[in-house]
């Protein structure tokens, strides 16, 4: 998985040499900020214009929901990555003690990675995976591969955000977007089979 969150800088790259719609920044600066305002469409066309760019003997990709939620955790049995309680300045939520909170993304590196050296998979903004929506894991695959039935209208997206209670960040909590709408609580980070 990527270290951190797609930033902007990185996905204007992309909209730079392919052509493709710049996604709006609110206002909060673009740079080192994770990319919103993208749909998971968009974020599929990205992972399809860094491949052709990089020709990486493996693709990039989006991570499975499976895939998301171990390397969120990092080990970790606990509500968040660093225990159970939401603490202070540990992430950016709604009432996580940030000085983004409630408020606007923060830019990526901004508080401790977890113990597999990721940044910001809870809080800052929810990430698209590959899954398709599904209200259980009922006949989800056991090699932690994605859910690719169920209303793939809708796609699962993990991690919370920058405007949600401690209680959407858990490692734990899932929720779901239409696939073709675009947020300024959404980003995404891509990874790479090994």
């Amino acid at each position: 998985m990527s270290k951190n969150e797609i930033t902007f800088e990185l996905y204007d790259l992309f909209v730079k040499q392919a052509g493709y719609k710049s996604p709006d920044d609110e206002n909060w600066g673009r740079q080192n900020r994770p990319v919103i305002n993208v749909s998971w469409h968009d974020a599929i066309l990205f992972i399809d214009w860094l491949n052709k760019v990089l020709k990486p003997k493996k693709l990039y990709r989006l991570p499975s929901e499976a895939e998301w939620e171990y390397a969120s955790r990092a080990g970790s049995k606990t509500k968040y990555w660093w225990g159970n309680k939401v603490g202070s300045n540990k992430a950016n939520c709604d009432n996580c003690d940030s000085q983004w909170d409630n408020t606007k993304t923060a830019p990526v590196n901004s508080f401790n990675h977890n113990l597999f050296s990721l940044n910001d998979t809870l809080g800052n903004v929810y990430e698209w995976v590959e899954d398709c929506w599904n209200n259980t894991y009922k006949n989800a695959p056991e090699d932690g591969s994605a859910m690719l039935s169920g209303d793939c209208k809708f796609r699962v997206v993990r991690g919370g955000s920058w405007r949600d209670c401690p209680n959407s960040m858990r490692s734990a909590y899932r929720s779901y977007y239409p696939s073709e709408q675009r947020y300024n609580e959404v980003g995404f980070r891509i990874a790479q089979s090994i």
